[in-house]
């Protein structure tokens, strides 16, 4: 084979940011808030009917950088042969993210050490502009990478310590055994969606030797005063928003695309008589992102889709064949390799 990946589950007990760095990903001068301004950026002409754009170089020589998907949540296109992007933003996307290509390098917040691939939309000007920078990786393409998956680590105030002091440092020495190691938690990440929560395991991943990306959990969209009482799903991503940024997206590792996604439709009624206080599966608007975003995949590609609630039969406590199930499956098929 041309390409070898090793994938390392680890179990656990159940239990806005800014950046300075003038080579990391940010907004170009007169970019956020300049009113509908923007007409052109680096050669091309900004269409009239845009409402989000930017320009993603290569930050070593300045040039654009063709082929790499943007979206907000809702809709995705890919930079043009100026490095160039634009789409109408949806009027519920609050996050412009990019998915990091396989010859480049995972961009991490110099602050905390962790993926910043992402910025919040925080203004409703005509037209947000919001540039990114990649570094081009020194080897190219990574031939080989390890993959870690930590599932449910579901921490509470009063057990955040053993996954600081135990959890982590066996994963830091298990990565020093392996090639360009990455992590990504698969959900519940937190015990009950308090903000207290995640500012502490927000500081446990940071500053590691291994960049952590996160899925978001069932327990990561409780109410967080009161996790009886069932909020809107928009209420209920917001700290996990707030904290690691997008709850769906993806990127791309040597010959493999990663996709991270909530399949967790809080304050929907659960299916099959169950008392949860969710359904489980995809909203139509999520379902149409994954499409936009598979079909920028080559079809040779390795597949792999993060999501907390297992697909399985598509039965009770599975993501349920009525909400994209079936239909998921048929877009991973397509691939040469799918998980």
């Amino acid at each position: 084979m041309r390409y070898l990946i090793t994938l390392c589950a680890v179990l656990l007990m159940a239990a806005s940011c800014s950046d300075d760095n003038p080579g990391s990903p940010g907004a170009s001068p007169g970019g956020p808030g300049n009113g509908g301004s923007v007409t052109e950026i680096n050669g091309t002409k900004i269409d009239s009917r845009t409402t989000l754009c930017g320009l993603i170089p290569d930050a070593k020589s300045g040039t654009g950088i063709s082929g790499v998907m943007v979206g907000d949540g809702f809709n995705c296109v890919q930079t043009d042969a100026n490095g160039v992007y634009q789409l109408v933003r949806d009027s519920r996307a609050t996050i412009v993210f990019y998915s990091t290509p396989a010859e480049y390098e995972v961009y991490r917040s110099l602050q905390n050490g962790l993926p910043y691939f992402y910025r919040p939309i925080n203004d409703r000007n005509p037209v947000f502009r919001q540039d990114f920078k990649l570094t081009r990786l020194a080897g190219g393409k990574e031939t080989k990478f390890t993959l870690f998956c930590l599932a449910d680590p579901q921490t509470s105030a009063g057990n955040v310590y053993r996954f600081v002091d135990e959890t982590l440092p066996d994963v830091e020495s298990t990565a020093k055994k392996n090639p360009n190691v990455y992590a990504v938690t698969l959900g519940d990440i937190t015990d009950n969606n308090r903000k207290d929560i995640w500012t502490k395991m927000k500081e446990a991943m940071s500053n590691r030797s291994v960049a952590f990306f996160q899925t978001i959990g069932n327990h990561d969209h409780l109410n967080e005063l009161n996790s009886s009482v069932a909020t809107t799903y928009w209420k209920s991503i917001e700290n996990f928003q707030n904290t690691f940024g997008p709850q769906n997206y993806s990127f791309d590792r040597g010959d493999v695309h990663i996709v991270c996604m909530d399949n967790v439709l809080h304050g929907e009624k659960a299916e099959g008589g169950r008392t949860e206080e969710f359904a489980c599966g995809f909203y139509d608007w999520q379902y149409e992102w994954l499409k936009q975003d598979l079909a920028y995949v080559p079809k040779d590609k390795m597949v792999i889709l993060c999501a907390h609630i297992p697909f399985r039969n598509g039965g009770a406590g599975d993501h349920s064949k009525s909400r994209y199930h079936t239909e998921t499956l048929n877009l991973l098929a397509g691939f040469a390799e799918a998980t």
